[in-house]
């Protein structure tokens, strides 16, 4: 049944952009760019109708994010709450890890290395994203593997990563430019623009 309705739902994708451009062939011309977002609307409708939500996975996602959003609320970075090499500061260490991903009694040295891994993880999968687009508008389909891994990154990873970002980068700017007042940081700024950047990209993505 699964088999059928992908292919049902591959070939009216493979034609819809064709049948577009017969429809207004001679009477007007269609942008490169509404090309473009009509490949990547067809890819995403394409591949929402293979991978379908998991309710597990979804609980385990939505409470992460629920402790990501109360988890700063603890302060987990006070040294004057959570002594050092104490247990009080241990458990903020593995509970910090949820919102931070390194531990909270790590200051701001850890920014550069998360930053750069983040920015090579992140364009390394938009960079596979567009090869599969590709594949996608050549063949008119994608395999049942990768739909359900495209979902499992759209719909749970990159939902926990952004408020990790954020959480960086505004500890980054805390530590750095206020509290030593390193305001000549020139690769944290680099890094914090990037990073920004990145995400309002993301939320491009996300839009379709």
């Amino acid at each position: 049944m699964l088999s059928q309705s992908s292919s049902n739902t591959s070939t009216s994708t493979s034609t819809s952009l064709d049948a577009t451009n017969n429809k207004y062939h001679g009477l007007l011309t269609i942008s490169r760019i509404s090309v473009i977002k009509h490949i990547v609307y067809d890819f995403f409708s394409f591949f929402n109708s293979i991978a379908h939500p998991s309710i597990i996975y979804a609980f385990i996602i939505n409470a992460w994010r629920t402790i990501q959003w109360a988890g700063p609320s603890v302060i987990p970075e006070s040294s004057t709450l959570y002594p050092s090499k104490t247990v009080a500061q241990i458990l903020t260490d593995a509970f910090s890890f949820f919102f931070r991903i390194v531990p909270a009694s790590i200051k701001g040295e850890e920014f550069i290395y998360y930053a750069i891994i983040a920015l090579v993880l992140f364009y390394t999968f938009c960079l596979i994203l567009i090869v599969t687009i590709y594949i996608f508008n050549k063949n008119g389909k994608i395999s049942n593997g990768v739909a359900i891994a495209f979902y499992f990154i759209f719909d749970g990873i990159w939902y926990l990563i952004t408020p990790i970002a954020f959480t960086q980068c505004g500890h980054r700017i805390g530590y750095t430019f206020i509290q030593n007042e390193d305001v000549k940081d020139v690769a944290s700024w680099v890094l914090i623009i990037l990073l920004l950047i990145s995400l309002c990209v993301y939320y491009f993505i996300t839009a379709y």
